[in-house]
């Protein structure tokens, strides 16, 4: 004969057990998720920053030559996956995969209106996008031949770097593409 308030053999007690452990298991594994997710950011905003810091560190020197050696954890649980850093206007020239790139930051509008000269690739890794195309003042793109350039950096073993330079004469800190 079955007892009234079993279902299976289970009783209410232990059913409501059972709801409140997955309901506990469910809200963790949200905020571990939550707290990767805000780890990711965080990471794509030092780089932001220790590159603008770098720029201005140049721009204010008034004459520099060097390579700024940025960090992005690309793999792992606290990886990003950001494969590449894009430097230069959308409006500037490309070639290759750079122009690939490029058309693909283009095409959305979020970036294309923007005066944005460095973009994370691909760009929802970048706090779903937020934080994908940014603006660094003081600096200019430029070719070996001076000429205004849209390009890309892989990022290798969690590290990304560019040449940067100023001399006395120039008003703005120059990224070369070589």
């Amino acid at each position: 004969m079955k007892k009234k308030g079993q279902v299976f053999g289970l009783s209410y007690g232990m059913i409501f057990s059972i709801i409140i452990i997955v309901a506990i298991i469910f809200v963790a594994f949200y905020a571990i998720r939550f707290f990767l997710d805000t780890n990711q950011c965080t990471q794509v905003a030092f780089f932001h920053d220790s590159i603008q810091s770098e720029v201005n560190t140049a721009w204010q020197s008034g004459f520099y030559h060097g390579e700024f050696v940025g960090r992005l954890p690309t793999s792992g649980i606290l990886g990003t996956g950001i494969t590449k850093v894009c430097f230069g206007n959308l409006t500037s020239t490309a070639s290759g995969s750079d122009q690939i790139i490029k058309i693909e930051f283009s095409k959305d509008v979020r970036f294309y209106n923007s005066q944005a000269n460095l973009f994370i690739y691909p760009a929802d890794q970048a706090c779903g996008g937020q934080s994908a195309a940014v603006t660094i003042s003081h600096v200019q793109i430029l070719d070996a031949s001076g000429n205004p350039i849209f390009f890309c950096k892989e990022v290798n073993q969690g590290k990304v770097s560019v040449n940067m330079s100023i001399d006395t004469k120039d008003n703005l800190v120059s990224f070369k593409s070589t």
